[in-house]
């Protein structure tokens, strides 16, 4: 999901000396780090909306919604990180969406667990190349939703 190893730019981070090259190289990657993990977040959005529509009962289409409302609430955090590290606004978020199709509930809520917690270590990495603490409360918050999800869907697929 994410195409960059983030102990390297973790390990880049930890060195004492750094040009002024290196600086923008670092803010450059975490920003596009940044990005892709809103757009990630845009296509939770609407993959989580569908399996909403796919819901057998009351009880998987309220734990769906949860989900899918997280997702967005993630998608805000990070367009508030990249506003503060960048004084810009993120890209247009119509420009992420995809359309999906969607097979066998209990498939997707498989797959949805794995990426799910996929994200959580990405998250926990992602989390370490910051020090302001409002972002980080960010995204530990996501990092926890993330885990809850994994929990939810687990529910979901045990039921």
């Amino acid at each position: 999901m994410y195409p960059y190893n983030s102990k390297t730019i973790l390990e880049n981070k930890s060195s004492k000396e750094k040009s002024e090259t290196d600086t923008d190289v670092y803010k450059k990657k975490l920003l596009e780090l940044l990005e892709m993990s809103a757009k990630d977040e845009l296509k939770d959005i609407n993959y989580y909306k569908k399996l909403v529509s796919k819901a057998k009962d009351e009880v998987e289409s309220k734990l769906l919604k949860d989900i899918y409302m997280n997702s967005a609430k993630h998608y805000n955090f990070l367009k508030k990180i990249f506003l503060v590290l960048t004084a810009e606004e993120m890209i247009d978020a119509d420009d992420f969406i995809e359309d999906y199709v969607i097979g066998d509930l209990e498939d997707e809520l498989e797959k949805s667990l794995f990426k799910e917690l996929e994200d959580v270590e990405f998250y926990r990495q992602f989390s370490s190349f910051f020090e302001d603490e409002d972002m980080l409360k960010m995204l530990y918050e996501i990092i926890t939703d993330k885990q809850n999800n994994g929990i939810k869907l687990t529910y979901l697929l045990g039921r």
